[in-house]
C-alpha cells in the first residue's frame, strides 16, 4: 500500500473567506459528497462548515509553516519504509476540528472516532489525519501527527478488530513502534495503569476504554464513571511506555 498526500489548505482558507451563510454550508456538502451528493469526494467533516474567523487564523498559519510541504515529505518517507506489498493508493486529507469554540466538536468523542473508528474511510481509501485549533503546531509535531495516522490505517488494512481495551491499546502500541515516541510517564504512572490495564484488558464497555485512553477529565466532562486514571491521554502513553520494552 502508499500513500498520496491531497492538499487541502488552500481550499479550505478559500471556503472559509466566504460569507458564514446557507451558500457557505451548501458549498461545503458539495465539497464533500461531490456534484451528485452521493458519495465521498473529499473526507472534510472534521471542519466546521460554519466556523469562525480563528479557525481561519489557524489554517493561515498552517499554511506560513509550508504544511502542505511537510506532509508531502513525510507521506513519502512512510511509503519508502512500507514494506507491505499491494497496490491499494490511500489518499491522505488534513483536517482541522475546532475544539476552541466549535459546538459540535467534543474532543475526547471526535478524537477516539478519527483515530479508531475509521472502517469507512479506510474502504474508501482515504487516511484522515486530524489537527485541533486550540493546540500548537511545528513542523515537527505536524510530521508525527501524520505517521502516527498513516500507521494506524496501515494497522487498520491487517487488524479490524478494535472491540477490547487491549484491542486498543496493540494498535496504539504498533503505532508507537513505527514512530519511535517515547513517553514521558513514571514509573508510578505506568504501574498504577498497568495494574488497572491487566485487570480490564478485556472490557469492551466504551466508557471504560474512553477513560482508559483519555483519563478522568473525559469521563468526568462526558458524565461517564471516574475511574481513577488522572494521566493525560493515559492510554496512549501507556501504549507508548509498552512498545519500548
Amino acid at each position: 500500500m502508499k500513500f498520496e498526500h491531497i492538499p487541502v489548505i488552500d481550499t479550505m482558507i478559500d471556503f472559509y473567506q466566504k460569507p458564514r451563510d446557507m451558500a457557505r454550508f451548501k458549498n461545503y456538502l458539495q465539497t464533500l459528497t461531490g456534484e451528485d451528493n452521493s458519495k465521498m469526494e473529499l473526507p472534510i467533516m472534521g471542519f466546521n462548515p460554519m466556523a469562525k474567523e480563528h479557525v481561519l487564523a489557524k489554517l493561515l498559519a498552517l499554511k506560513a509553516l509550508n504544511v502542505d510541504k511537510i506532509i508531502e515529505e513525510t507521506v513519502a518517507q512512510i511509503n519508502n519504509n512500507l514494506k507491505v506489498l499491494k497496490d491499494d493508493k490511500y489518499k491522505v486529507v488534513i483536517n482541522l476540528s475546532d475544539d476552541l469554540k466549535g459546538g459540535w466538536t467534543d474532543f475526547f468523542t471526535t478524537d477516539y472516532s478519527c483515530k479508531f473508528k475509521i472502517k469507512n474511510l479506510a474502504k474508501r481509501y482515504f487516511c484522515v489525519p486530524f489537527l485541533w485549533v486550540s493546540q500548537e503546531y511545528n513542523q515537527e509535531n505536524i510530521r508525527q501527527v501524520i505517521q502516527e495516522f498513516c500507521y494506524r490505517t496501515v494497522y487498520f488494512t491487517q487488524n479490524t478488530l478494535n472491540e477490547t481495551l487491549e484491542d486498543h491499546i496493540n494498535q496504539e502500541i504498533f503505532i508507537a513502534k513505527n514512530t519511535k515516541s517515547s513517553t514521558l510517564l513514571t514509573k508510578s504512572e505506568f504501574e498504577h495503569l498497568n495494574v488497572f490495564y491487566m485487570t480490564h484488558k478485556n472490557s469492551t464497555h466504551f466508557p471504560l476504554i474512553l477513560n482508559f485512553l483519555y483519563s478522568d477529565t473525559a469521563s468526568e466532562k462526558l458524565g461517564y464513571p471516574i475511574l481513577g486514571i488522572n494521566t493525560k491521554m493515559a492510554g496512549f502513553e501507556f501504549a507508548k511506555a509498552l512498545a519500548k520494552l
